[in-house]
């Protein structure tokens, strides 16, 4: 229940990078917009709430870290957003590989010192299966690369909530791969993600 009560909270992303964006950026949102947001993130905490295994969810410490997980994610997007902009008028496409390609680099130093000091011999693994992995990291790169050149086109609240529509493709696959029940409150959270993300993309301006 607390994992799930977490995740629902670190979704609340999009209207936390609309906060940063204001102040950082001086992005704008339209009323529509803002209400199309607010939309999608209450059908991602029906969603995820449901999913809670039939517990109560009292507050307690999970709120707090899935507000802070969200938090650190809105920030990330936003200043992803303003790393690309930061550019200038050098093409869409130029922007974001450069601005992605310094992501890459720094998060990719950091986690391999990470695991050079904590787990020392799941360097060599992974270098080990780089046929797999490096799939793994191409088709992460090319998303990264959406995301990116996304913030770079819109402000990152709107972005951010259009992409909640993966939790749509992940109960899909529940129902048709797990043959997992879809319950009535999940239902009623896919209809909101879905009419946010149509708000967003009709009326966000």
């Amino acid at each position: 229940a607390n994992f799930a009560a977490a995740t629902a909270f670190t979704k609340t992303e999009p209207v936390q990078a609309a906060l940063v964006g204001i102040i950082l950026l001086g992005d704008t949102l339209t009323l529509p917009a803002l209400l199309a947001i607010i939309a999608s993130i209450l059908g991602i905490i029906l969603i995820s709430l449901s999913r809670a295994d039939g517990h109560k969810w009292t507050p307690d410490g999970s709120l707090w870290i899935g507000l802070l997980s969200g938090a650190c994610f809105a920030v990330s997007s936003v200043s992803l957003r303003g790393a690309s902009l930061s550019l200038g008028e050098v093409g869409l496409l130029l922007s974001t590989t450069t601005t992605l390609a310094f992501v890459t680099i720094i998060q990719s130093v950091m986690l391999l010192g990470w695991l050079g000091l904590r787990e020392p011999g799941q360097v060599a693994k992974l270098f080990g299966a780089w046929r797999q992995a490096g799939w793994v990291g191409l088709i992460g790169f090319l998303g990264s690369m959406a995301w990116v050149m996304a913030f770079t086109l819109k402000d990152a609240a709107s972005v951010k909530a259009v992409g909640q529509v993966e939790i749509l493709f992940t109960l899909i696959a529940s129902h048709v791969v797990f043959r997992e029940r879809i319950t009535a409150r999940e239902l009623a959270g896919i209809l909101l993600v879905a009419s946010g993300v149509i708000g967003i993309v009709l009326l966000g301006g």
